[in-house]
């Protein structure tokens, strides 16, 4: 009466009641881990959730330990016991989603120095998202949002430090924020000074050139006379 296959003398029992007998299945339980996977992982063929966890062992992280489930970013700490899920180094106390890595902010250009009166320009092309996509970006300068997308184009019409303060979202509408200072430099003044010093320099070898040029003309007007 317990033989699932009377009639096959190399099968009796079918655990999983797929209509493959154990001994030709090669997942008894159909939990999604082999046999073999089973044997190696020291969990119950026959199982299907050897830890009784309420997750089966195929899609179990930790199936012989009941006390964790899932293992999110892979770094062999279950997500019960990490405190930092998605390694996004945000605590999940501190995440909006620990389960959710967010964007990483990657800038190019010129993030150091800009010239006053003349435009400026950085770009977020190399930021993204490692485990989605990215929404949008918004660009701040002066306490309001002067831009948005991936490029920014400014001209600065007053010298000295400027904070630039930039926000990438995921898909997810998880932010990052970076902030920047930027140094707008008046380089118009200082051609000007070079301008300035380059004629005087001149001025300087023109007079030196020409006073020696006269004395010896009136060295050689007295010598005659």
């Amino acid at each position: 009466d317990d033989d699932k296959f009377p009639l096959d003398s190399m099968e009796w029992n079918d655990t999983d009641e797929d209509g493959i007998g154990d001994n030709e299945d090669n997942d008894d339980d159909n939990d999604g881990l082999s046999d073999d996977d089973e044997e190696r992982f020291g969990t119950d063929p026959f199982i299907e959730d050897s830890d009784e966890d309420g997750v089966i062992d195929g899609e179990d992280d930790f199936p012989t330990n009941p006390s964790e489930q899932y293992d999110y970013d892979d770094d062999g700490l279950g997500d019960n016991v990490d405190e930092d899920d998605d390694d996004d180094g945000l605590l999940d106390e501190d995440d909006p989603d620990d389960h959710n890595k967010g964007p990483i902010i990657e800038l190019g250009g010129n993030t150091l120095f800009a010239y006053l009166n003349r435009e400026w320009e950085v770009s977020a092309y190399d930021s993204y998202d490692p485990d989605g996509s990215l929404n949008y970006i918004t660009w701040e300068f002066d306490n309001e949002i002067k831009k948005t997308g991936k490029k920014f184009k400014f001209t600065f019409t007053e010298q000295g430090k400027q904070a630039i303060k930039i926000t990438v979202y995921d898909n997810k509408d998880e932010f990052r924020i970076l902030e920047f200072e930027i140094n707008v430099i008046n380089v118009d003044f200082y051609i000007t000074i070079m301008l300035v010093i380059i004629i005087i320099l001149l001025a300087i070898l023109i007079n030196l050139k020409y006073s020696s040029w006269a004395k010896k003309i009136l060295t050689k007007i007295k010598s005659r006379s």
